[in-house]
């Protein structure tokens, strides 16, 4: 189960995933040096919704190293650990395109920037036009339909969603073929499930019959 929603948005006192808080940290690291991350956590629409930029007792720049050590575990290429990074940061700049007008939308001239590397990052050279308008094909016949800034606002976030999804099955898909026992499909699969049951954020002592209770 992963939810998508708080890739666009967080609700005050909550952050979005670490990853996208321990490339910020990471900025200056040779491998996402090029990204354009180093206006900090604050500078991305997608990271300062809430107010909240850190989380008490956790480092975003050792996260950073932990996770490019775990996703090598796993058997990622050099090259994929960068284009993790490089979707990631798409993401984050994606989401600071904003939108004006009336009725047809138009990208903010202050925001033609983080459309740009957006569309550098995520290897989309269209992106522009395809949050503007959606295209409907009826009979045959091809109409390109304007969106208004809402609207064109809500797709740039859903494709922040589905694309944050694919990336996410397709690390979860590296951890089960690292992961899988000796002989393949046939063998019994070995791994830990926790089931995160809805409720328990809200009592004010949780011990470790939470986590008896959680662990499938």
């Amino acid at each position: 189960l992963l939810e998508k929603s708080r890739v666009p948005y967080q609700a005050p006192g909550e952050r979005n995933y670490h990853i996208f808080y321990a490339a910020v940290a990471a900025a200056a690291h040779p491998d996402l040096a090029c990204l354009g991350l180093d206006a900090g956590p604050s500078g991305f629409h997608y990271l300062n919704q809430s107010g909240t930029l850190e989380a008490p007792g956790w480092d975003d720049g050792a996260a950073f190293e932990v996770v490019r050590a775990a996703l090598a575990s796993v058997g990622a290429e050099p090259q994929t650990v960068r284009e993790v990074f490089r979707v990631i940061a798409g993401l984050l700049h994606l989401g600071n395109v904003r939108f004006e007008g009336d009725e047809a939308a138009s990208v903010e001239p202050a925001a033609s920037a983080s459309l740009d590397k957006a569309a550098e990052l995520l290897g989309l050279p269209r992106l522009g036009s395809l949050l503007l308008a959606r295209t409907l094909v009826t009979r045959g016949e091809t109409t390109r339909v304007e969106l208004t800034p809402e609207r064109a606002a809500l797709a740039r976030d859903a494709l922040a969603k589905a694309t944050y999804a694919r990336l996410f099955e397709r690390t979860i898909g590296w951890i089960n073929r690292a992961t899988r026992a000796e002989g393949g499909e046939a063998a019994p699969p070995a791994f830990i499930g926790l089931l995160d049951v809805y409720g328990f954020e809200a009592f004010e002592t949780n011990a470790f019959e939470q986590l008896c209770i959680n662990f499938a």
